[in-house]
C-alpha cells in the first residue's frame, strides 16, 4: 500500500535575471523574473502522507427520493439542515416581502423541470421523504398556485405546488418549493411540506410570518434549543380591547368557496389607558363545518393606549367543505388576561363546483362531405358548461377500422376551459378507398381532465361517408358522486346564443343586497350580475344600453332617475325595454300598495324613503314602445323573505298592488300576502334561478332553440312552487297579463340559443 501514498516534492523554478550590470527594476509590474520557490514538510502533511483517509463511496438513497423539509410548527423558522433560514426579520420571525408576480412562468417551468427529472427516477412518480414521519409519498403534479408566488429576498423565491397522491399515497399535498438563485440559475433548494389531504401545517399571516397549527412530537426534542419567550411586563394601568372583524373574499361574493379563501380582518384597539401586551387572535368553529381551515392563532403584539393593530386570520376551504353557514368565534387575548370580548362572525360555504365538459360542436372542412380516399378534416369543439374550471383538458380522436388512418396527432391538448368557455380541436384522417362498412364511420373521441372523475368517455361523432356535417347533439358528462352539481345547474354562466344585437333595446337592473338601515338581502346583488350578464351576453342588449344599479349606487334618486328620465329620453317606439328589480319591498302599513326599498330606503317611511310601485308601472307605461317586461324577485306582504314591513306593524293580508300599463308583462316572484324566498344551494333568488336556467334552455320544450314568454313562465312557475314547498314556503309567482290573455306577448322572443 505504500506506493500509493501521496509523495510531496519541492520544485525549484528558476527565471532569468537581470542582465549583468544592470539593476533589479522593483516595480511588480515590469519586472519579468520569477524567484525560486522552496518547499518543507510540515508534521500535519506529514502525518496525512503516512495515514491517509481510507476512500469514501456515497450510496444513493433507495428509492431515490427528493427529501422535503417539512416546518416544525412552532419552531422559530423551518429547519433547513443547508443552513439558517436567509430572511430574518429584527424579532428572529420569518417573513415574506410583497407577492413577486412577474416570476409565474419562470417558477412553473423551473419546478416542471425539477419533477420531471426527479420522476424518471422512480417510473414515473415524484417520490418525497417526509421527515416528520419518515414515509415516502409517490406523488404527481396536479396544479400551481400562480398566485402565492413570493419573493423572500433578491435570490429567494418559493411558491405553492399542489401534488396528487399515487399508489398507497392517495390524497392531495401542497408543496412549498424554494428557489435559489446560484452563479445566475434558478434551482430548486428545498421543500416544506404545507399541507396533506387539506389539514395544513402551518400558515402565512399578512404580516408574512409562519402561523403554527399543531406542534408534533418530532419538535419535542428542539424545544431546549429555542429561546426562551419574552416575559409579558406587568402593566401599571390595565388595557381596554375591543375587535372590529370584517369578512373578505376576493370575488365580492362573500361566500367561501371549496377551492377558495377568504380573511377575517380585525382591527384591534385599545381604549384603556395601560398597554396591552401579547395580544393575539384565536379562532374557533361554532358546530361542524368540515372542510373549513383555521390558523391556531395569529398574533397581533402589543398595542400602546389609544392605539389599534390590524391583523389578518387566513381562512381557507377545501374540498371536503359543503354549502352551509359557518360560525367562527374569534378570541383576543392579552398577555396579562385583559382580553377584549369575543366576535363571531357568521358567513356562508359552497361546496366547490365542477367542471362539467360537453361536445358541443362537430364539423366537417373542405367541401363539408366525408369521400373515401380524400382528406377528411373535422373540427370538434368541447365547451366546459360547469362552474368550475377544467384543467389540462385533452380530446383524442379514436379511429376504429384497419382502413381508416391519421394523417395528424390524434391527441390535442386544450389546457385549461374556464366555465362557459369552449375550445376546438382540428383532426385529420383519412378513409380507404378499400373500406366496406355501412352507416356510421368507427370515429370517435374521448376528452379527459387532469382529474378522471370529470372525464369524457369515448362517443361516435356520427360521421358516415357522403354526408355532411352531423346534425349538433350535445353529449355532455355529470362526475360520478357529484349529486350536488346534477342537481342545482350553474346557471351565472349565459348560454352561446344567435340572438342578434339590437340597438334600441334598453335595460335597468337593480340589485340591492346590502342596505343602509335595514338587513340584508341575501344573493340580490348576484341576481343582478348574472342578470346583466345574460342582457348583454345572450339576449342583445348592448352594454352601453344596460344601467346596473347595485348597493349603494342604488339609492333613491338614482332608482328614480334611471327608472323615469333616462328611460324616456332614450326609448322610440321600436324599442325593447327590460326592467329587473331584486331586494327588499315593503307594503304601505294604511293602504297596502306596494313599495320598492332602495338601498337609503325605510319601510317606517314609505312615502318619502320608498320607490312606489305604481310610480315604476306609470313611468313604464308612458313609454311609446308596446313591448316592456318587469321581473321582481320580491315580495309586498311584510310577511318576510324578500319583503320588509315597518316595525310595529303585523304582516298584512290585504296587499293591493298597482295594475301595470297594457305595453307591459309583468313577472313577480310571489302573490299578495306571500313571500318570495331564495335558493341557498344556488346562491340566488327562487325566481331568479329558476328563470336564468330557463333561459338557458331548460324551458325549450320544443327544441326550436327560442325561449318564449309563456314557455319560460310555464316552465318556472312549477319549479319555483315545488322548491319552495321544500323549504316550508307558499310561493306562486304570477305573470300579468295572465297567460290566456297575453295575445301576440306569449310569443315574444327573449333569447335564441344556438
Amino acid at each position: 500500500m505504500d506506493m500509493f501514498r501521496p509523495i510531496y516534492c519541492a520544485v525549484l523554478i528558476l527565471g532569468a535575471g537581470p542582465a549583468s550590470g544592470q539593476g533589479r527594476d522593483n516595480n511588480p509590474a515590469t519586472y519579468s523574473g520569477v524567484p525560486s520557490v522552496h518547499y518543507r514538510e510540515t508534521e500535519a502533511d506529514r502525518a496525512l502522507r503516512l495515514n491517509p483517509p481510507p476512500p469514501r463511496f456515497v450510496t444513493p438513497t433507495t428509492p431515490p427520493a427528493y427529501g422535503a423539509q417539512p416546518y416544525y410548527p412552532r419552531s422559530p423558522y423551518p429547519r433547513n439542515p443547508e443552513g439558517a433560514y436567509p430572511y430574518i426579520a429584527d424579532d428572529g420571525r420569518p417573513r415574506r416581502p410583497p407577492e413577486f408576480v412577474d416570476f409565474g412562468d419562470e417558477f412553473t417551468a423551473i419546478v416542471t423541470k425539477f419533477v420531471e427529472v426527479q420522476s424518471q427516477k422512480n417510473q414515473g412518480s415524484f417520490v418525497v421523504k417526509d421527515d416528520v414521519d419518515g414515509r415516502y409519498h409517490y406523488l404527481k403534479l396536479a396544479r400551481f398556485f400562480r398566485e402565492r408566488i413570493t419573493r423572500l429576498s433578491p435570490t429567494e423565491v418559493f411558491g405553492c405546488v399542489e401534488f396528487e397522491g399515487v399508489k398507497a399515497a392517495a390524497g392531495k399535498f401542497d408543496l412549498d418549493f424554494y428557489l435559489s438563485n446560484e452563479d445566475w440559475e434558478w434551482k430548486v433548494a428545498k421543500l416544506l411540506i404545507h399541507k396533506v389531504n387539506g389539514q395544513a401545517r402551518f400558515h402565512y399571516n399578512n404580516e408574512h410570518e409562519i402561523v403554527a397549527l399543531n406542534a408534533p412530537a418530532a419538535a419535542a426534542d428542539r424545544a431546549a434549543a429555542k429561546p426562551a419567550p419574552r416575559a409579558v411586563p406587568q402593566p401599571k394601568a390595565p388595557a381596554q380591547l375591543k375587535a372590529d372583524v370584517a369578512f373578505r373574499e376576493p370575488t365580492g361574493a362573500h361566500v367561501l368557496s371549496g377551492d377558495g379563501q377568504a380573511e377575517l380582518v380585525a382591527v384591534v384597539s385599545n381604549t384603556g389607558k395601560g398597554p396591552a401586551y401579547a395580544v393575539r387572535l384565536v379562532p374557533g368553529l361554532q358546530g361542524d363545518v368540515p372542510g373549513l381551515v383555521l390558523p391556531a392563532e395569529v398574533m397581533v403584539g402589543d398595542i400602546a393606549p389609544g392605539k389599534n393593530a390590524k391583523a389578518v386570520v387566513p381562512l381557507a376551504g377545501s374540498p371536503e367543505l359543503r354549502s352551509q353557514k359557518a360560525r367562527v368565534k374569534l378570541s383576543v387575548n392579552e398577555g396579562n388576561g385583559f382580553d377584549a370580548d369575543p366576535v363571531i362572525v357568521e358567513f356562508r360555504t359552497k361546496a366547490a363546483k365542477p367542471p362539467r365538459l360537453e361536445i358541443a360542436a362537430v364539423k366537417i372542412g373542405g367541401r363539408g362531405v366525408l369521400k373515401a380516399g380524400e382528406p377528411a378534416p373535422v373540427a370538434v369543439t368541447v365547451r366546459n358548461a360547469g362552474g368550475g374550471a377544467a384543467e389540462g383538458v385533452k380530446i383524442v380522436l379514436e379511429l376504429g377500422h384497419a382502413d381508416l388512418f391519421m394523417s395528424g396527432d390524434a391527441a390535442v391538448s386544450l389546457g385549461t376551459l374556464k366555465p362557459g368557455q369552449s375550445k376546438t380541436a382540428d383532426f385529420e384522417f383519412f378513409v380507404k378507398r378499400r373500406y366496406q362498412g355501412e352507416g356510421r364511420l368507427p370515429v370517435a373521441v374521448s376528452v379527459t381532465e387532469a382529474r378522471a372523475k370529470y372525464a369524457l368517455a369515448s362517443r361516435s361523432l356520427g360521421l358516415a361517408l357522403g354526408q355532411g356535417t352531423p346534425a349538433p347533439q350535445v353529449v355532455s358528462v355529470a362526475a360520478a358522486g357529484e349529486t350536488e352539481a346534477a342537481e342545482f345547474e350553474d346557471v351565472d354562466v349565459p348560454p352561446p346564443t344567435r340572438t342578434r344585437s339590437d340597438s334600441d333595446a334598453y335595460a335597468v337592473v337593480v340589485g340591492i343586497e346590502k342596505y343602509r338601515d335595514i338587513p340584508a338581502v341575501e344573493f340580490a346583488a348576484r341576481d343582478a350580475q348574472a342578470v346583466y350578464d345574460y342582457l348583454v351576453s345572450a339576449m342583445g342588449f348592448r352594454p352601453k344600453n344596460v344601467v346596473r344599479l347595485s348597493d349603494e349606487r342604488a339609492t333613491r334618486t338614482d332608482m328614480a332617475t334611471y327608472l323615469g328620465p333616462w328611460l324616456k329620453d332614450r326609448v322610440t317606439a321600436k324599442s325593447r325595454v327590460f326592467v329587473y328589480y331584486s331586494g327588499h319591498g315593503a307594503p304601505n302599513p294604511v293602504t297596502g300598495e306596494g313599495y320598492l326599498i332602495p338601498y337609503d330606503g325605510n319601510p317606517n317611511y314609505v312615502e318619502t324613503k320608498a320607490f312606489p310601485l305604481k310610480q315604476l308601472y306609470d313611468n313604464l307605461a308612458d313609454l311609446p314602445t308596446q313591448d316592456v317586461t318587469v321581473v321582481l324577485d320580491s315580495c309586498f306582504s311584510g310577511a318576510g323573505g324578500r319583503s320588509f314591513l315597518a316595525q310595529g306593524i303585523r304582516p298584512l293580508v290585504n296587499v293591493k298592488l298597482a295594475a301595470p300599463g297594457d305595453n307591459m308583462v309583468v313577472i313577480s316572484a310571489a302573490q299578495g300576502e306571500q313571500i318570495s324566498t331564495y335558493y341557498p344551494e344556488t346562491q340566488h333568488g327562487l325566481l331568479t334561478y329558476f328563470l336564468l336556467k330557463g333561459l338557458r334552455g331548460a324551458a325549450d320544450k320544443d327544441r326550436s332553440g327560442l325561449i318564449t314568454t309563456r314557455q319560460l313562465f310555464e316552465y318556472l312557475q312549477p319549479e319555483v312552487e315545488r322548491e319552495a314547498r321544500k323549504q316550508h314556503v307558499e310561493q306562486n309567482p304570477a305573470i300579468a297579463p295572465p297567460v290566456e290573455q297575453l295575445g301576440p306577448k306569449a310569443q315574444q322572443v327573449w333569447l335564441r340559443l344556438k
